[in-house]
């Protein structure tokens, strides 16, 4: 069980990392909001939600660096009240406990960003 854990957080580590990289702009960001989660929510809608909530809380960059200002949180709110609702809507009635724990860092992360 600890190795489940560790495998599943390994796993997202390593789609945010990989994640960021494909995915930069809120345009992409938001085309993939609409298609993350299913109706019948699986494992994989929480991974993929994860990428581009990654990809949404890089912030965009102002003059060489991460641009957080003001203007720019109320910009970009929307979106993340979207991403919040995306994960809220994640139904894990039927999952296991380490992919419930993947789901509560999802969302405790996305609680640090408000």
């Amino acid at each position: 069980m600890k190795q489940t854990l560790l495998l599943n957080i390994s796993l997202l580590l390593a789609l945010s990392l990989f994640g960021q990289a494909n995915m930069r702009t809120s345009a992409n960001s938001e085309s993939l909001i609409e298609s993350t989660v299913n109706e019948k929510s699986s494992y994989e809608d929480l991974l993929t939600l994860f990428k581009v909530w990654r990809s949404f809380e890089s912030p965009p960059m102002m003059n060489g660096a991460p641009d957080y200002t003001q203007d720019t949180f109320t910009k970009r709110w929307p979106l993340f009240k979207d991403l919040r609702r995306k994960l809220i809507e994640i139904d894990t009635a039927n999952w296991t406990i380490p992919q419930r724990v993947d789901w509560m860092l999802v969302w405790a992360e996305m609680n640090g960003y408000d």
